[in-house]
């Protein structure tokens, strides 16, 4: 099976990371991570 594997130069970081985010970037790409068993590596600068 094929692993998705996200690398970005810029993330943005949540004042509170177990509320999760709204949208954006992580919003969409939330689905296809849990499909294809992703990781997401990023910098925040």
């Amino acid at each position: 099976m094929s692993r998705l594997i996200v690398v970005s130069n810029r993330v943005s970081a949540p004042k509170d990371p177990a509320a999760g985010s709204a949208g954006g970037l992580a919003m969409a790409l939330s689905a296809a991570l849990r499909k294809y068993d992703g990781l997401w590596f990023g910098w925040s600068g």
